[in-house]
Protein backbone atom coordinates (compact mmCIF):
# COMPACT_ATOMS: atom_id res chain seq x y z
CA UNK A 1 0.00 0.00 0.00
CA UNK A 2 1.72 3.74 -1.10
CA UNK A 3 -1.20 5.19 0.66
CA UNK A 4 -2.40 4.61 4.37
CA UNK A 5 -6.53 4.37 4.10
CA UNK A 6 -7.95 7.19 6.07
CA UNK A 7 -8.19 7.18 9.43
CA UNK A 8 -12.00 6.82 10.90
CA UNK A 9 -14.73 9.69 10.59
CA UNK A 10 -15.20 10.78 14.08
CA UNK A 11 -18.74 12.38 12.54
CA UNK A 12 -19.51 9.29 11.15
CA UNK A 13 -22.59 7.25 12.77
CA UNK A 14 -21.31 4.50 15.16
CA UNK A 15 -22.44 0.51 13.89
CA UNK A 16 -22.66 -2.87 15.17
CA UNK A 17 -22.27 -3.77 11.32
CA UNK A 18 -19.79 -6.81 10.57
CA UNK A 19 -16.05 -5.70 10.56
CA UNK A 20 -13.01 -6.90 8.75
CA UNK A 21 -13.81 -10.11 6.09
CA UNK A 22 -10.01 -9.98 5.41
CA UNK A 23 -9.68 -10.85 8.77
CA UNK A 24 -11.81 -13.54 8.60
CA UNK A 25 -12.87 -12.61 12.25
CA UNK A 26 -16.88 -12.41 11.75
CA UNK A 27 -20.00 -13.63 9.45
CA UNK A 28 -21.61 -10.89 6.75
CA UNK A 29 -25.57 -9.99 7.95
CA UNK A 30 -27.43 -11.51 5.02
CA UNK A 31 -30.07 -9.46 5.79
CA UNK A 32 -28.51 -6.33 5.10
CA UNK A 33 -25.63 -7.30 2.68
CA UNK A 34 -26.27 -4.17 0.49
CA UNK A 35 -25.85 -1.60 2.62
CA UNK A 36 -22.23 -0.35 1.62
CA UNK A 37 -21.79 -1.99 -1.68
CA UNK A 38 -25.08 -0.84 -2.56
CA UNK A 39 -24.23 0.27 -6.70
CA UNK A 40 -22.38 -2.52 -8.35
CA UNK A 41 -20.74 -0.39 -11.34
CA UNK A 42 -18.71 -2.26 -12.89
CA UNK A 43 -16.37 -0.89 -16.74
CA UNK A 44 -13.33 -1.00 -18.32
CA UNK A 45 -12.17 2.74 -18.54
CA UNK A 46 -8.99 3.54 -20.76
CA UNK A 47 -7.55 0.15 -18.91
CA UNK A 48 -8.79 0.96 -15.35
CA UNK A 49 -11.89 -0.91 -13.96
CA UNK A 50 -14.12 0.92 -11.82
CA UNK A 51 -16.28 -0.07 -9.03
CA UNK A 52 -18.80 2.63 -7.78
CA UNK A 53 -19.17 2.42 -4.09
CA UNK A 54 -22.20 3.72 -1.75
CA UNK A 55 -23.55 3.25 1.07
CA UNK A 56 -27.42 4.03 1.85
CA UNK A 57 -28.38 7.37 3.49
CA UNK A 58 -29.50 5.69 6.70
CA UNK A 59 -26.39 5.63 8.44
CA UNK A 60 -28.05 2.22 9.71
CA UNK A 61 -25.13 0.03 8.54
CA UNK A 62 -21.57 -0.49 7.24
CA UNK A 63 -18.13 0.10 8.33
CA UNK A 64 -17.25 3.51 10.58
CA UNK A 65 -14.55 4.58 8.39
CA UNK A 66 -13.94 7.64 5.60
CA UNK A 67 -14.57 5.18 2.53
CA UNK A 68 -17.34 3.87 3.84
CA UNK A 69 -19.12 6.95 5.07
CA UNK A 70 -19.19 8.19 1.80
CA UNK A 71 -19.75 7.84 -1.34
CA UNK A 72 -16.42 6.25 -2.95
CA UNK A 73 -15.40 5.16 -6.44
CA UNK A 74 -12.82 2.27 -6.17
CA UNK A 75 -10.44 1.92 -9.50
CA UNK A 76 -8.12 -0.15 -10.35
CA UNK A 77 -5.32 0.47 -13.55
CA UNK A 78 -5.17 -2.65 -15.39
CA UNK A 79 -1.26 -2.40 -16.24
CA UNK A 80 -0.03 -2.23 -12.92
CA UNK A 81 -2.42 -3.50 -10.41
CA UNK A 82 -2.68 -0.30 -8.42
CA UNK A 83 -6.28 -0.09 -6.81
CA UNK A 84 -7.08 3.56 -6.00
CA UNK A 85 -9.75 4.99 -3.64
CA UNK A 86 -12.05 8.30 -4.48
CA UNK A 87 -14.42 10.04 -2.77
CA UNK A 88 -17.37 11.49 -4.08
CA UNK A 89 -15.70 14.99 -5.86
CA UNK A 90 -13.09 12.73 -7.49
CA UNK A 91 -10.19 13.21 -5.23
CA UNK A 92 -7.65 10.69 -4.64
CA UNK A 93 -8.33 9.06 -0.93
CA UNK A 94 -6.20 6.04 -0.63
CA UNK A 95 -4.44 3.43 -2.74
CA UNK A 96 -2.96 -0.26 -2.66
CA UNK A 97 -0.90 -2.29 -4.55
CA UNK A 98 -1.42 -6.16 -6.14
CA UNK A 99 -1.05 -8.11 -8.68
CA UNK A 100 -4.62 -9.41 -8.91
CA UNK A 101 -6.77 -7.79 -11.77
CA UNK A 102 -10.36 -7.10 -11.36
CA UNK A 103 -12.95 -5.95 -8.80
CA UNK A 104 -16.24 -7.14 -8.01
CA UNK A 105 -18.85 -6.52 -5.78
CA UNK A 106 -19.76 -9.35 -3.41
CA UNK A 107 -22.46 -7.35 -1.45
CA UNK A 108 -20.90 -7.53 1.86
CA UNK A 109 -20.35 -3.82 3.49
CA UNK A 110 -16.68 -3.33 2.78
CA UNK A 111 -15.52 -6.12 1.10
CA UNK A 112 -14.54 -6.06 -2.71
CA UNK A 113 -13.59 -9.21 -4.71
CA UNK A 114 -10.37 -8.75 -6.50
CA UNK A 115 -8.34 -10.71 -9.10
CA UNK A 116 -12.05 -12.13 -10.86
CA UNK A 117 -10.94 -10.48 -14.17
CA UNK A 118 -7.47 -12.78 -13.98
CA UNK A 119 -6.32 -16.27 -13.63
CA UNK A 120 -8.13 -17.41 -10.78
CA UNK A 121 -6.60 -21.10 -10.71
CA UNK A 122 -3.30 -19.54 -10.91
CA UNK A 123 -3.11 -16.45 -8.99
CA UNK A 124 -6.24 -17.34 -6.81
CA UNK A 125 -8.09 -14.00 -5.81
CA UNK A 126 -8.29 -11.66 -2.85
CA UNK A 127 -11.12 -9.83 -0.41
CA UNK A 128 -10.01 -5.95 -0.54
CA UNK A 129 -11.10 -4.24 3.05
CA UNK A 130 -12.47 -1.16 2.58
CA UNK A 131 -12.11 -0.26 6.34
CA UNK A 132 -8.40 -1.31 6.46
CA UNK A 133 -7.01 -1.50 3.18
CA UNK A 134 -6.12 -5.08 3.76
CA UNK A 135 -6.33 -8.28 0.72
CA UNK A 136 -6.84 -11.55 2.22
CA UNK A 137 -5.69 -13.93 -0.40
CA UNK A 138 -7.30 -17.05 -1.45
CA UNK A 139 -6.60 -19.86 -3.50
CA UNK A 140 -8.04 -21.41 -5.66
CA UNK A 141 -7.54 -24.40 -8.11
CA UNK A 142 -10.75 -23.70 -10.54
CA UNK A 143 -12.00 -20.97 -13.07
CA UNK A 144 -14.29 -18.76 -11.56
CA UNK A 145 -17.75 -18.73 -13.49
CA UNK A 146 -19.60 -15.59 -14.12
CA UNK A 147 -23.23 -15.90 -13.30
CA UNK A 148 -23.23 -18.66 -10.98
CA UNK A 149 -24.81 -19.01 -7.25
CA UNK A 150 -25.21 -15.92 -4.85
CA UNK A 151 -23.83 -12.28 -4.87
CA UNK A 152 -21.53 -13.25 -2.16
CA UNK A 153 -20.46 -16.66 -3.67
CA UNK A 154 -18.82 -17.88 -6.86
CA UNK A 155 -18.45 -20.95 -8.56
CA UNK A 156 -15.28 -22.27 -9.49
CA UNK A 157 -14.81 -25.25 -12.56
CA UNK A 158 -12.23 -27.04 -14.05
CA UNK A 159 -13.90 -28.50 -17.07
CA UNK A 160 -10.49 -31.41 -17.70
CA UNK A 161 -10.29 -32.21 -13.75
CA UNK A 162 -13.96 -31.56 -13.04
CA UNK A 163 -13.32 -30.17 -9.97
CA UNK A 164 -15.43 -27.76 -8.22
CA UNK A 165 -15.41 -25.39 -5.75
CA UNK A 166 -17.31 -22.61 -4.14
CA UNK A 167 -15.98 -19.49 -2.98
CA UNK A 168 -17.16 -18.27 0.07
CA UNK A 169 -16.42 -14.34 0.26
CA UNK A 170 -18.22 -14.05 3.62
CA UNK A 171 -16.37 -16.51 5.58
CA UNK A 172 -13.22 -15.76 3.34
CA UNK A 173 -13.17 -19.74 2.44
CA UNK A 174 -12.93 -21.79 -0.58
CA UNK A 175 -15.23 -24.64 0.15
CA UNK A 176 -13.98 -28.58 -2.61
CA UNK A 177 -17.32 -29.10 -2.86
CA UNK A 178 -16.52 -32.71 -4.65
CA UNK A 179 -15.41 -33.70 -1.02
CA UNK A 180 -19.38 -34.02 -0.05
CA UNK A 181 -19.97 -36.59 -2.43
CA UNK A 182 -19.07 -40.97 -2.05
CA UNK A 183 -19.21 -40.84 -5.71
CA UNK A 184 -15.84 -43.39 -7.25
CA UNK A 185 -16.07 -40.34 -10.37
CA UNK A 186 -18.16 -37.65 -8.97
CA UNK A 187 -20.22 -35.19 -11.60
CA UNK A 188 -21.48 -31.91 -10.50
CA UNK A 189 -22.00 -29.35 -12.98
CA UNK A 190 -21.92 -25.52 -11.90
CA UNK A 191 -25.55 -24.62 -13.05
CA UNK A 192 -26.55 -27.27 -10.83
CA UNK A 193 -24.76 -25.31 -7.18
CA UNK A 194 -27.47 -23.21 -5.11
CA UNK A 195 -27.08 -21.23 -2.23
CA UNK A 196 -29.86 -20.66 0.01
CA UNK A 197 -30.65 -16.70 0.92
CA UNK A 198 -29.40 -17.19 4.51
CA UNK A 199 -26.01 -17.36 2.86
CA UNK A 200 -25.37 -20.64 5.17
CA UNK A 201 -26.03 -23.75 3.26
CA UNK A 202 -25.26 -25.03 -0.37
CA UNK A 203 -26.85 -27.35 -2.61
CA UNK A 204 -25.59 -29.48 -5.77
CA UNK A 205 -26.49 -32.34 -8.19
CA UNK A 206 -24.26 -34.86 -8.03
CA UNK A 207 -25.03 -36.51 -11.63
CA UNK A 208 -23.26 -40.13 -11.38
CA UNK A 209 -26.07 -40.88 -8.49
CA UNK A 210 -28.77 -38.42 -9.34
CA UNK A 211 -28.99 -36.88 -5.57
CA UNK A 212 -28.86 -33.72 -4.18
CA UNK A 213 -25.64 -32.95 -1.72
CA UNK A 214 -26.71 -30.39 1.07
CA UNK A 215 -23.80 -28.89 2.94
CA UNK A 216 -24.27 -26.61 5.98
CA UNK A 217 -21.12 -23.83 5.78
CA UNK A 218 -21.10 -23.38 9.21
CA UNK A 219 -20.11 -27.40 10.81
CA UNK A 220 -18.76 -28.48 7.06
CA UNK A 221 -21.20 -31.01 7.18
CA UNK A 222 -23.73 -32.56 4.30
CA UNK A 223 -26.28 -34.84 3.86
CA UNK A 224 -27.53 -36.36 0.86
CA UNK A 225 -31.24 -36.75 -0.73
CA UNK A 226 -32.49 -38.97 -4.00
CA UNK A 227 -33.35 -36.84 -7.01
CA UNK A 228 -31.55 -33.86 -9.14
CA UNK A 229 -31.71 -30.26 -7.44
CA UNK A 230 -34.77 -28.10 -8.45
CA UNK A 231 -35.48 -24.91 -5.67
CA UNK A 232 -33.75 -24.49 -2.33
CA UNK A 233 -35.85 -21.73 -0.42
CA UNK A 234 -37.64 -20.21 3.28
CA UNK A 235 -35.16 -23.28 4.88
CA UNK A 236 -36.51 -26.15 2.48
CA UNK A 237 -34.82 -28.11 -0.75
CA UNK A 238 -37.14 -29.80 -3.53
CA UNK A 239 -35.62 -32.79 -5.43
CA UNK A 240 -37.03 -34.02 -8.44
CA UNK A 241 -37.09 -37.80 -9.02
CA UNK A 242 -37.94 -39.63 -12.90
CA UNK A 243 -40.09 -41.49 -13.22
CA UNK A 244 -40.87 -41.55 -16.74
CA UNK A 245 -44.22 -40.52 -17.80
CA UNK A 246 -44.05 -38.20 -14.30
CA UNK A 247 -41.79 -37.32 -11.29
CA UNK A 248 -41.85 -36.90 -7.58
CA UNK A 249 -41.05 -33.44 -6.44
CA UNK A 250 -39.97 -33.65 -2.73
CA UNK A 251 -39.70 -31.23 -0.29
CA UNK A 252 -36.98 -31.60 2.46
CA UNK A 253 -35.99 -29.48 5.69
CA UNK A 254 -32.24 -28.47 5.85
CA UNK A 255 -31.74 -31.50 8.36
CA UNK A 256 -32.37 -33.92 5.16
CA UNK A 257 -36.09 -34.79 6.51
CA UNK A 258 -38.32 -35.51 3.40
CA UNK A 259 -41.36 -33.79 4.06
CA UNK A 260 -43.82 -34.07 1.57
CA UNK A 261 -43.98 -35.52 -2.04
CA UNK A 262 -46.43 -35.33 -5.06
CA UNK A 263 -46.33 -36.95 -8.18
CA UNK A 264 -46.53 -34.44 -11.36
CA UNK A 265 -45.91 -34.35 -14.99
CA UNK A 266 -42.66 -33.24 -15.95
CA UNK A 267 -42.66 -29.76 -15.00
CA UNK A 268 -40.16 -26.69 -17.11
CA UNK A 269 -40.32 -24.57 -14.03
CA UNK A 270 -40.46 -25.28 -10.32
CA UNK A 271 -40.54 -22.36 -7.94
CA UNK A 272 -40.89 -22.57 -3.43
CA UNK A 273 -43.51 -20.23 -2.43
CA UNK A 274 -43.06 -20.93 1.37
CA UNK A 275 -41.93 -23.81 3.48
CA UNK A 276 -44.46 -25.71 2.28
CA UNK A 277 -46.04 -24.94 -1.16
CA UNK A 278 -44.42 -24.56 -4.75
CA UNK A 279 -46.14 -23.71 -7.93
CA UNK A 280 -44.86 -25.59 -11.16
CA UNK A 281 -45.10 -25.02 -14.94
CA UNK A 282 -45.42 -27.40 -17.26
CA UNK A 283 -44.22 -28.29 -20.59
CA UNK A 284 -47.56 -27.80 -21.78
CA UNK A 285 -48.21 -24.51 -19.92
CA UNK A 286 -50.43 -25.38 -16.72
CA UNK A 287 -49.85 -23.98 -13.66
CA UNK A 288 -50.06 -26.13 -10.70
CA UNK A 289 -49.97 -25.23 -6.91
CA UNK A 290 -48.13 -27.85 -4.72
CA UNK A 291 -49.12 -28.09 -1.33
CA UNK A 292 -46.46 -29.98 0.38
CA UNK A 293 -48.15 -30.31 3.83
CA UNK A 294 -50.69 -32.09 2.53
CA UNK A 295 -48.86 -33.85 -1.05
CA UNK A 296 -51.87 -32.09 -2.87
CA UNK A 297 -51.64 -30.68 -6.09
CA UNK A 298 -54.30 -28.20 -7.94
CA UNK A 299 -54.06 -26.74 -11.49
CA UNK A 300 -54.56 -23.10 -11.48
CA UNK A 301 -53.99 -21.35 -14.63
CA UNK A 302 -52.81 -22.37 -18.15
CA UNK A 303 -50.54 -20.19 -20.11
CA UNK A 304 -51.44 -21.76 -23.21
CA UNK A 305 -54.48 -19.73 -23.28
CA UNK A 306 -53.32 -16.39 -21.41
CA UNK A 307 -53.59 -13.75 -23.94
CA UNK A 308 -50.81 -10.84 -23.60
CA UNK A 309 -51.14 -9.05 -20.83
CA UNK A 310 -48.95 -5.71 -21.05
CA UNK A 311 -51.31 -3.85 -18.85
CA UNK A 312 -49.97 -6.20 -16.09
CA UNK A 313 -53.81 -7.26 -15.47
CA UNK A 314 -53.43 -10.33 -14.39
CA UNK A 315 -55.04 -13.26 -15.95
CA UNK A 316 -56.43 -16.47 -13.80
CA UNK A 317 -57.74 -19.87 -15.02
CA UNK A 318 -61.38 -19.79 -15.79
CA UNK A 319 -61.01 -16.35 -17.60
CA UNK A 320 -62.44 -16.22 -21.19
CA UNK A 321 -59.21 -14.42 -23.43
CA UNK A 322 -62.17 -13.91 -26.04
CA UNK A 323 -62.18 -14.03 -29.67
CA UNK A 324 -59.45 -12.06 -31.54
CA UNK A 325 -60.35 -13.54 -35.09
CA UNK A 326 -57.99 -16.58 -35.49
CA UNK A 327 -57.53 -19.63 -33.56
CA UNK A 328 -60.14 -20.08 -30.66
CA UNK A 329 -57.78 -19.55 -27.71
CA UNK A 330 -59.62 -21.53 -25.47
CA UNK A 331 -59.86 -24.62 -27.56
CA UNK A 332 -56.89 -26.71 -25.82
CA UNK A 333 -56.62 -29.08 -28.84
CA UNK A 334 -55.21 -26.14 -31.20
CA UNK A 335 -52.72 -25.21 -28.48
CA UNK A 336 -49.20 -27.29 -29.18
CA UNK A 337 -47.90 -29.80 -27.16
CA UNK A 338 -45.56 -28.19 -25.80
CA UNK A 339 -45.22 -24.42 -25.13
CA UNK A 340 -42.72 -24.18 -22.16
CA UNK A 341 -38.84 -24.57 -22.14
CA UNK A 342 -38.03 -23.09 -18.55
CA UNK A 343 -38.78 -21.02 -15.93
CA UNK A 344 -36.91 -19.05 -13.57
CA UNK A 345 -37.92 -17.54 -9.59
CA UNK A 346 -36.87 -14.18 -9.65
CA UNK A 347 -38.19 -11.30 -6.71
CA UNK A 348 -37.18 -13.58 -3.80
CA UNK A 349 -39.42 -16.20 -4.64
CA UNK A 350 -42.41 -13.76 -5.30
CA UNK A 351 -42.22 -14.58 -9.58
CA UNK A 352 -41.42 -17.18 -11.82
CA UNK A 353 -40.25 -16.20 -15.03
CA UNK A 354 -41.12 -18.75 -17.55
CA UNK A 355 -39.63 -18.89 -21.41
CA UNK A 356 -42.14 -20.18 -24.46
CA UNK A 357 -42.08 -20.46 -27.66
CA UNK A 358 -43.26 -17.10 -27.93
CA UNK A 359 -44.02 -15.41 -25.02
CA UNK A 360 -42.30 -14.90 -21.56
CA UNK A 361 -44.85 -15.06 -18.96
CA UNK A 362 -44.72 -14.25 -14.95
CA UNK A 363 -46.72 -15.92 -12.37
CA UNK A 364 -46.86 -14.91 -9.00
CA UNK A 365 -46.79 -17.09 -6.05
CA UNK A 366 -50.24 -18.02 -6.20
CA UNK A 367 -50.18 -19.27 -9.36
CA UNK A 368 -51.49 -16.33 -11.23
CA UNK A 369 -50.21 -15.31 -14.53
CA UNK A 370 -49.39 -11.41 -13.84
CA UNK A 371 -48.37 -10.87 -17.46
CA UNK A 372 -47.37 -12.50 -20.69
CA UNK A 373 -45.28 -10.84 -22.82
CA UNK A 374 -45.62 -11.94 -26.98
CA UNK A 375 -42.05 -12.52 -28.62
CA UNK A 376 -41.36 -13.11 -32.39
CA UNK A 377 -39.36 -15.60 -31.54
CA UNK A 378 -38.22 -18.07 -28.76
CA UNK A 379 -35.90 -15.95 -26.25
CA UNK A 380 -33.82 -16.89 -23.25
CA UNK A 381 -32.26 -14.39 -20.31
CA UNK A 382 -28.85 -12.51 -21.07
CA UNK A 383 -26.48 -12.39 -18.31
CA UNK A 384 -26.41 -14.04 -15.10
CA UNK A 385 -29.94 -13.60 -13.08
CA UNK A 386 -30.34 -13.97 -9.79
CA UNK A 387 -33.58 -14.82 -7.40
CA UNK A 388 -33.27 -11.03 -6.22
CA UNK A 389 -33.68 -9.23 -9.45
CA UNK A 390 -36.77 -7.56 -10.87
CA UNK A 391 -35.72 -6.76 -14.51
CA UNK A 392 -34.87 -9.71 -16.90
CA UNK A 393 -33.23 -8.84 -20.43
CA UNK A 394 -34.39 -11.30 -22.85
CA UNK A 395 -33.16 -11.56 -26.39
CA UNK A 396 -33.34 -14.16 -29.50
CA UNK A 397 -30.59 -16.57 -30.09
CA UNK A 398 -29.45 -14.53 -33.10
CA UNK A 399 -29.20 -11.37 -30.56
CA UNK A 400 -30.96 -9.51 -33.24
CA UNK A 401 -33.04 -7.44 -30.75
CA UNK A 402 -33.11 -7.38 -26.81
CA UNK A 403 -36.17 -6.16 -24.60
CA UNK A 404 -36.03 -5.53 -20.64
CA UNK A 405 -38.89 -6.87 -18.22
CA UNK A 406 -40.54 -6.26 -15.30
CA UNK A 407 -41.01 -9.31 -13.54
CA UNK A 408 -43.36 -7.45 -10.95
CA UNK A 409 -45.72 -6.07 -13.75
CA UNK A 410 -44.58 -8.62 -16.13
CA UNK A 411 -44.67 -5.57 -18.75
CA UNK A 412 -41.91 -4.64 -21.23
CA UNK A 413 -39.84 -1.49 -20.07
CA UNK A 414 -37.45 -1.12 -23.48
CA UNK A 415 -36.74 -2.77 -26.42
CA UNK A 416 -34.19 -2.00 -28.55
CA UNK A 417 -32.05 -3.75 -31.86
CA UNK A 418 -29.29 -1.83 -31.99
CA UNK A 419 -26.11 -2.46 -29.60
CA UNK A 420 -24.02 -5.20 -27.72
CA UNK A 421 -25.17 -7.03 -25.12
CA UNK A 422 -22.73 -8.35 -23.12
CA UNK A 423 -24.30 -9.95 -19.65
CA UNK A 424 -26.16 -7.22 -18.45
CA UNK A 425 -23.87 -4.61 -19.82
CA UNK A 426 -24.26 -2.40 -22.85
CA UNK A 427 -20.93 0.04 -24.08
CA UNK A 428 -21.13 3.07 -23.87
CA UNK A 429 -18.46 5.89 -22.73
CA UNK A 430 -17.45 7.25 -19.74
CA UNK A 431 -15.88 10.30 -17.96
CA UNK A 432 -15.18 10.73 -14.68
CA UNK A 433 -14.06 13.48 -12.27
CA UNK A 434 -10.18 11.82 -12.35
CA UNK A 435 -9.82 12.89 -15.93
CA UNK A 436 -10.01 9.01 -16.86
CA UNK A 437 -12.03 8.45 -20.12
CA UNK A 438 -12.92 6.20 -22.91
CA UNK A 439 -15.42 2.83 -24.28
CA UNK A 440 -16.24 1.27 -20.87
CA UNK A 441 -19.07 -1.71 -20.00
CA UNK A 442 -21.25 -0.24 -17.62
CA UNK A 443 -24.08 -2.39 -15.86
CA UNK A 444 -27.67 -1.78 -16.94
CA UNK A 445 -28.17 -3.85 -13.93
CA UNK A 446 -26.69 -1.36 -10.72
CA UNK A 447 -28.53 -2.96 -7.93
CA UNK A 448 -30.80 0.03 -6.94
CA UNK A 449 -33.40 -0.53 -4.26
CA UNK A 450 -35.97 0.90 -6.07
CA UNK A 451 -36.64 -2.08 -8.89
CA UNK A 452 -37.46 -1.23 -12.30
CA UNK A 453 -39.09 1.96 -12.92
CA UNK A 454 -40.86 2.16 -16.22
CA UNK A 455 -37.94 3.49 -18.84
CA UNK A 456 -35.30 3.92 -16.68
CA UNK A 457 -33.39 0.53 -17.16
CA UNK A 458 -30.52 1.73 -15.54
CA UNK A 459 -32.12 1.46 -12.39
CA UNK A 460 -33.37 -1.88 -12.86
CA UNK A 461 -31.80 -3.95 -10.18
CA UNK A 462 -32.42 -5.96 -7.10
CA UNK A 463 -34.74 -5.71 -4.36
CA UNK A 464 -33.45 -5.46 -0.49
CA UNK A 465 -33.16 -8.33 1.59
CA UNK A 466 -34.77 -8.67 5.07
Amino acid sequence: MTTPWPAPDADAPKSHAQGSHAAGSHRPNYAVRRTLVGIGLAGIVAGAVFMVVSRRGDGTEGADSAVAHWNAVVAQDLASGTITVFDRDGAEVATVETDLIGLSDVGIAGTLLVGEQGDTSADGVGLLDLESGAIRALRLHTDLQPGTAGEAFRVGYDSSTKAIELLDAGRAQVVDLLRYTDAADPVVLPVSVRVDPEGDHVAFTELTKSETILVDLESSTAVSMPGTLIDMAFRSVVTLTNRGDTVLLDRYDLEGRRTGTVEVPMPAAVMLVDDTAAITVGRDGIVTQIDFAHESIAEVADLATAPPTESGAPVTAGDDPGDDGGDDPGDASAAPTEIVSSGIALLSHTRLAVFGDEFVAFVDADGVVVGRVPTAAPVTPVGGLRVRHRCVLVAPVSRASNTLLDAETGTTIVSFDKGEAIGQRSRRSRETSSGWSGPASIAISMHAFGGCPPMRPQLCGSTPMG
